[in-house]
């Protein structure tokens, strides 16, 4: 008796209700962009490739590049939202504003 091989189908580029183009490989979602844009297609496709080419398995990611911020980018971006939670900080842990 021939043994019957279970069929490999390429998993499907889906829509979740966010509007995100989704697909999902080895149970782990991976969200591509706006459903239906060129961007989520490439994305797609770069990742279906990169699978198949990994012999199905479970891909590991590339660690994301820390970007590095100079202490005036940082003053800049921080300055305003941190001073009011360091005096928010400041009055609930002695209970009145330094």
């Amino acid at each position: 008796m021939a043994v019957k091989r279970k069929r490999q189908r390429i998993p499907k580029m889906g829509r979740h209700s966010s509007g995100q183009a989704r697909v999902k490989l080895n149970g782990r979602v991976f969200y591509l962009g706006a459903h239906g844009s060129v961007e989520a297609q490439r994305r797609y496709t770069d990742l279906l490739n990169r699978w198949l080419d990994n012999g199905r398995k479970p891909l590991v990611e590339t660690p994301v590049a820390i970007q590095v911020i100079t202490m005036a980018e940082r003053s800049l971006i921080c300055s305003p939202l941190c001073s009011s939670q360091a005096r928010s900080l400041q009055q609930s842990s002695t209970g009145r504003v330094a």
